[in-house]
Order: C-alpha cells, then sequence, then structure tokens
C-alpha cells in the first residue's frame, strides 16, 4: 500500500445521482423528484425562476390575474415549490447514462466553482483509459464516501454506478498528477478529468474512433483532447453548468442534473464563426469549416452515446453549423431556434 498523499480534498456535498427521499440512487428508473421536492440550489443563477411551473406570487393581479400575461406563468415547469404542479423533474432528473455534448469556448478546470459542479459530471472513455487501480490508503477526492479498501477491480471502482473521475480518488498514477505535475491548471488539490488526460494520455487512439486519447472531451479549435478553455471565456462553463450541474449541493441545479456532460471546445468564444472557428486559425474559408464541421459530426458518430444532444450558437447568415455531406442514415437531426439574433442550433443522435 503506498502512503497517502497529504492533499486537500474537497467535501461531498451534493447527492449524486440526486432523486427524492427513499429513492434508489442505483437505479436509474427511480430517479425523479415527489411534487413540491425542491433542491436546496434549487435558485442558484437565478433558476428558481427559470425552473417554476406557477406565477411569481410578488407580480401582483395586474400581472398573475392577466390572461395577456398568461396569468403570470413563468418558467420551464422542471421544478416547483408547489405540490399542486406538474413538473419535469415528478418524471425524471435525467439519469448517467445519458451525455449532453457543449460544442462551445471549452471548459475552466481552474474555475473552482463550476468544478464544484462538473468535476464528477464530466463523461469519461473508458476506450482510452485503463481500469483504475486502489493502490492509495486514503482517497484523493470526496475521502467521506470513497473509501479505497472497498473498492474494486471495475471501471466503477467505488460501486456508486456511474463513472468518474472519483472511481480513480485511489490511483496513485493520478495522485501523482494531482500532487505535482505543473501542466495541471485544476484548483489545488482538487481531483478534475484534466488529471486523467494528463495521467493516461499516451499518444495512441486506444478505441480506435479516430481520435487520440479523447478522454473527457476533444479540442477541436486546437485539435487535441484537452477542451481546456484557456482564453477563459468561460461560455462553454456556463452551458454546461445550465445543463448538468449537480443538484443539491448549494450551488446551482443543472437542467438535467443526473446527466453527464462531454465538453467539446470548438472555438474561443459561443459563437463559431469563420473567424474564430475550429480550424480557422490556419485556413479561412467555407469548404474547409464544413469538412470541420464533418469531422465534429463524424466524432459524434464514433463515440457511443445512448443520446447525444449538442448545442453551438453560430451569428445568423453564417455557416456555423453546416454539416455538409452527412448522410441521411446517420440519424443526425437539427432543430433551430433564434434568440437574440443568435441561431441556436440542437443536433440530437440516438
Amino acid at each position: 500500500m503506498i502512503a497517502t498523499l497529504a492533499l486537500a480534498a474537497p467535501p461531498a456535498l451534493a447527492a449524486f445521482p440526486y432523486t427524492r427521499p427513499g429513492g434508489n440512487p442505483h437505479d436509474f428508473a427511480d430517479l425523479y423528484l415527489n411534487a413540491g421536492q425542491t433542491p436546496s440550489d434549487l435558485s442558484g443563477d437565478g433558476n428558481e425562476f427559470k425552473f417554476a411551473a406557477t406565477p411569481d406570487p410578488g407580480n401582483g393581479p395586474q400581472i398573475n390575474g392577466n390572461p395577456v400575461e398568461l396569468n403570470g406563468v413563468r418558467g420551464a415547469h422542471i421544478d416547483d415549490a408547489s405540490a399542486g404542479v406538474q413538473t419535469g423533474w415528478m418524471t425524471t432528473t435525467g439519469r448517467p447514462d445519458v451525455t449532453i455534448a457543449v460544442l462551445d469556448s471549452g471548459i475552466k478546470w481552474n474555475d473552482a466553482n463550476a468544478m464544484g459542479d462538473l468535476r464528477l459530471k464530466v463523461r469519461l472513455n473508458r476506450g482510452e483509459l485503463p481500469l483504475p487501480q486502489h493502490d492509495l490508503a486514503t482517497a484523493i477526492s470526496d475521502p467521506d464516501q470513497n473509501h479505497c479498501g472497498q473498492f474494486q477491480n471495475a471501471y466503477d471502482a467505488n460501486r456508486d454506478g456511474v463513472v468518474n473521475i472519483d472511481d480513480y480518488a485511489c490511483d496513485s498514477r493520478v495522485a501523482a498528477v494531482l500532487q505535482s505535475d505543473d501542466r495541471r491548471v485544476g484548483p489545488s488539490g482538487v481531483l478534475t478529468p484534466q488529471d486523467l488526460i494528463i495521467a493516461f494520455s499516451d499518444g495512441t487512439d486506444g478505441d480506435g474512433n479516430g481520435f487520440v486519447d479523447d478522454i473527457a472531451g476533444w479540442d477541436f479549435l486546437d485539435n487535441d483532447n484537452d477542451p481546456f478553455d484557456d482564453v477563459q471565456y468561460g461560455h462553454g462553463t456556463g452551458e454546461a453548468s445550465d445543463s448538468s450541474s449537480e443538484a443539491d449541493n448549494g450551488r446551482q441545479a443543472g437542467s438535467c442534473p443526473n446527466c453527464m456532460v462531454l465538453p467539446l471546445r470548438v472555438g474561443e468564444s459561443f459563437v463559431a464563426g469563420h473567424s474564430n472557428s475550429a480550424g480557422q486559425r490556419s485556413c479561412i474559408g467555407r469548404v474547409f469549416f464544413q469538412r470541420t464541421e464533418r469531422n465534429r459530426a463524424e466524432f459524434f458518430r464514433r463515440i457511443d452515446f445512448k443520446e447525444m444532444r449538442a448545442p453551438i450558437n453560430g451569428v445568423d447568415g453564417l455557416p456555423a453549423v453546416r454539416f455538409a455531406g452527412i448522410p441521411a442514415h446517420e440519424r443526425l437531426v437539427r432543430f433551430a431556434e433564434i434568440r437574440d439574433n443568435v441561431r441556436r442550433f440542437v443536433w440530437i443522435k440516438t
């Protein structure tokens, strides 16, 4: 047994997978809430208004009694403290075998607040990873719930029903990166998916999908396996937080708190135009741009998503998400909406 490394580990505050009291977090069909049940962080990032299914009582009768104002109804009917309304989380709070791919500015591994919500939620590609070792005495991540002596020889080493970075919390190879590798950008002593990227990138395409060492996302802008937002734009991190943050940890609940997230860096901002999108630094042109988009679609085709939802924004009028030449049998479907003069596309692959 290797001696325990003296590293600070953040406490485990959230419930992931998140379900109602008495629900079985290991049974994905049991991940839903009772009527009127809300997490402790429902109001984080203004989400109480966004998620609600009832009028704001502070509006007054001129709003809540006015049919022109839809009687004050607000939000997306995701979750509400009122037991008298139906909400999405009464059906499901999501499930860890569903992954939301965020095509945006990448992810800020160095953002401590964001990592508190997202570090356990990033989808790991087992095809590029070795089995976790459990050769430490004390876990380097969430030691209160990760007990190294109880880890098993499997990708779900800690037996919690989810494969994420905590399954490597007793692995000395990862601990060595966390302790002393100057390539990491994450908060001191806090295990992040980037630590696994550094520890296990070996220059080979372990799963044969054409993307070498795609352990925890991909950077299409710089064509490498670390989707770190090195310009610190932050939009991709915000989108990942909005969709996939853990619930009930006092920070912010994502709209799908039990879904995993896959960060894909496709630009230096949320606008994927000609000047700053993937591949455009070296060659600006529509044909090359469309080829880059085909590469992204090929990435989605080759990875084993049960379901993939990938949002990306583009300036209206630019071919920001023109997947030219993608055959119809790929079942890649586009939905589009206009919001704030920006066209928003969602691609769904099943």
